[in-house]
């Protein structure tokens, strides 16, 4: 009984190593908020039609994108949505009057996550007269988003992939301090200015004058500039005195006579 069980085990990984390599199982789990994205290539020649498709591997609810290709020897006939994206709403570029699908661009969006798992969309070429080989396509802008529009990480299987990078959102700026304004200051009322009164000009007084002399006054001068009314002066009272004294002789006499 050991060893039956000894002997199953290596059949049993035989079995799924044959079962990833030739029935396309893809070994490599995803981690939480993966998506894996796919496009296979293709082999033309000239005037044939050719279909690939684009494979998601993962759990979301929208993608878009654009698939780019050789314009010069594709020319892009159709774009479908698989069954998988029943419950989604899907859309693709077309001419308003033709429908004719200018480009490879999609869109698909849900109100819910979904597992997905397989082909999501097919495209539909015809080759050009030149067209003659193998081709292969690009993914470019792609972005894939769960219900919430949270951007999942995308990883390429084979096929060139350019995710966009959604745009961060812009910073609000904190809100501006504004300074305390200080309070108005008392300002110390300016003195009405005072009137001076204006100082009177000083009077001029005349001169007053002296008083007159009775009769003509004496010619100070003889003549010659020198003044003389000092001496006439001083003459006068020494000739008036000797002539008092000579009258109060003259009575002594009188007297002494008389007795």
């Amino acid at each position: 009984m050991f060893m039956r069980k000894r002997a199953i085990r290596p059949c049993a990984l035989t079995l799924v190593l044959l079962l990833g390599v030739f029935g396309g199982v893809d070994l490599a789990a995803l981690a939480a908020g993966e998506v894996m994205v796919r496009v296979k290539d293709v082999s033309v020649s000239a005037g044939q039609t050719v279909t690939t498709e684009l494979i998601m591997e993962g759990t979301f609810a929208a993608f878009q994108g654009v698939l780019t290709y050789d314009t010069g020897a594709l020319t892009l006939e159709k774009i479908e949505a698989t069954s998988l994206l029943s419950e989604s709403m899907t859309m693709f570029t077309q001419d308003e009057i033709t429908g004719a699908f200018t480009n490879g661009s999609f869109v698909s969006a849900s109100a819910h996550n979904a597992e997905i798992s397989g082909a999501v969309l097919t495209f539909t070429f015809r080759a050009g007269d030149n067209a003659d080989g193998t081709y292969s396509f690009r993914v470019e802008q792609l972005l894939v988003c769960d219900e919430e529009g949270v951007p999942l990480t995308v990883n390429a299987a084979d096929t060139i992939v350019v995710p966009v990078t959604p745009p961060s959102p812009t910073p609000t700026p904190a809100p501006a301090t504004r300074e305390p304004t200080p309070a108005p200051t008392a300002q110390t009322p300016t003195p009405a200015p005072t009137t001076q009164t204006p100082t009177p000009a000083p009077t001029t007084r005349a001169p007053t004058p002296a008083p007159a002399a009775d009769g003509p006054a004496p010619n100070p001068s003889d003549g010659s500039g020198r003044v003389i009314l000092p001496w006439v002066i001083a003459a006068a009272a020494v000739v008036g005195a000797l002539l008092i004294a000579v009258r109060i002789r003259k009575k002594e006499k009188s007297n002494k006579r008389k007795e």
